[in-house]
């Protein structure tokens, strides 16, 4: 039996986590939307509720935030904060849930590192305040594999509709989130397999009902989601599987932007990972087995894959990163001073998130209306049209198709996403054009927003006095 003392131990730590994560995604939360999200408030978030759960034209439409977001703008008005608020909930609620579910299996210290790294990593604060799918993604895929072996042990009735609700939800937040519907499949069809009985027949019939009832949600729209993979699947811009692909999934699971430091993170949760594969094997199985999966969908049906659809295992990096400080059982100092380091190599990228933010686009515009109020602006790349929401008087142009000159010249541009500006545009705008300013982006590099000057000697449009 648990005595009081622990169960004050246990409420002290979820409270301290709650605090913590809390007030890291709260603070600046006004900032800037980013092309993804500007997307999906114009594409998705402002259709009738009918025309949303219906219009599937890119997986992109996290259709559980979308409901989610349109109800809070509704009620609230719409705002960075109220447009992201459904992720801000989610995501504060992660740490302290993460460490409540992990506790029975990892042990008190593991599971409280584990929810203190993810309330410290600047990737999860991103995706608790990100317009999108990630965040609920990221929590109800942890509690759907966590509820979901939960059953298999004690078969509660209880427990297997809490499985089906994780599950459900996180396929609604996310349609990927049904790779780790069908890793759990698949661990109950090899499970029967090796051992063809009523039980383990009963594993795979439970998850496989758990997939269909996650994948209802997107049966309005499945016309449009079958007619997006051969039409187009192949050319939407993305990441494919590369060395930067790589690159990107160290960043993504360490949440650093200092390459090293993710290595060695990375070192460090694998060592974890095989502690905690003697520890909970089935865990682990599962976990790799969905992302093996998600990779593999990519391959065979090609296409475009970028690290964040992998968001999904970074409360298991972190898991295993914890079990690997934990097992520093020899010496309290050494385990402390590793749980420091960790903790400030998650603080300064955090702090260079708060600094630089996510991308520009906003920074960009008020830039522009505070030195140029009276110069006409040209938006140019990938984000040409979601820059508009920020300057309504912007000129969209398209950036992969060459440019005349008088297009660019006597305005200030602002572009975005180079790798979709023709090469024709990108010389011209160096060679005619002053880069004025670069907004950096904590994220991606390709979230760099530029701005050129473009007006000429003694333009009429100069700075203002």
């Amino acid at each position: 039996m648990t005595g009081p003392n622990e169960r004050i131990k246990k409420i002290v730590a979820v409270a301290l986590l709650i605090i913590l994560s809390s007030a890291l995604r709260i603070y600046k939360i006004n900032q800037g939307l980013w092309y993804d999200e500007i997307t999906t408030l114009l594409n998705f978030v402002r259709l009738p509720w009918l025309k949303i759960i219906m219009s599937l034209p890119l997986p992109n439409n996290h259709l559980l935030f979308t409901l989610l977001a349109k109800l809070s703008i509704v009620w609230l008005g719409e705002k960075e904060w109220t447009l992201r608020l459904p992720s801000l909930i989610i995501g504060s609620l992660t740490p302290p849930l993460a460490y409540w579910v992990l506790r029975k299996k990892t042990g008190e210290l593991t599971a409280f590192l584990t929810g203190t790294f993810l309330a410290l990593s600047f990737w999860p604060v991103w995706f608790s305040q990100d317009a999108r799918g990630y965040a609920g993604q990221i929590l109800f895929t942890l509690l759907s594999q966590v509820f979901f072996l939960d059953w298999i042990e004690a078969r509660a009735r209880r427990g297997l509709i809490i499985y089906w609700l994780s599950s459900m939800l996180a396929v609604g937040f996310h349609l990927y989130s049904a790779f780790v519907i069908a890793a759990q499949i698949g661990f109950g069809f090899f499970a029967y397999a090796r051992n063809r009985n009523k039980n383990r027949l009963m594993i795979l019939a439970a998850a496989t009902v758990s997939l269909v009832l996650s994948l209802l949600i997107y049966l309005p729209g499945a016309p449009d989601l079958i007619g997006y993979l051969p039409k187009e699947g192949h050319d939407v811009a993305g990441r494919w599987l590369d060395l930067n692909f790589v690159k990107e999934l160290i960043g993504l699971f360490s949440s650093t932007h200092i390459l090293v430091l993710g290595l060695g993170l990375g070192i460090a949760a694998l060592f974890g990972l095989y502690r905690l594969f003697r520890k909970w094997p089935e865990f682990c199985s599962l976990y790799l087995l969905s992302a093996l999966l998600l990779v593999l969908f990519t391959l065979v049906m090609q296409v475009f894959i970028y690290a964040r659809f992998l968001a999904f295992m970074v409360p298991f990096f972190y898991l295993c990163l914890a079990e690997a400080v934990s097992a520093l059982k020899f010496s309290r100092l050494a385990r402390t001073v590793l749980t420091v380091l960790v903790a400030v190599a998650l603080a300064v990228s955090l702090g260079r998130y708060y600094r630089l933010g996510k991308q520009g686009l906003k920074d960009a515009a008020q830039y522009l209306e505070a030195q140029y109020p009276l110069a006409p602006v040209v938006s140019l790349g990938l984000a040409r049209n979601e820059f508009l929401y920020y300057c309504p008087q912007a000129q969209p142009v398209f950036g992969q198709v060459a440019q005349p000159p008088q297009v660019f010249l006597g305005k200030m541009v602002v572009a975005s996403h180079p790798w979709s500006w023709a090469p024709w545009n990108e010389k011209m705008l160096e060679r005619n054009c002053r880069r004025e300013k670069v907004w950096p982006s904590a994220g991606y590099d390709e979230n760099e927003v530029f701005l050129y000057n473009c007006l000429g000697q003694g333009g009429e449009n100069g700075p203002a006095k």
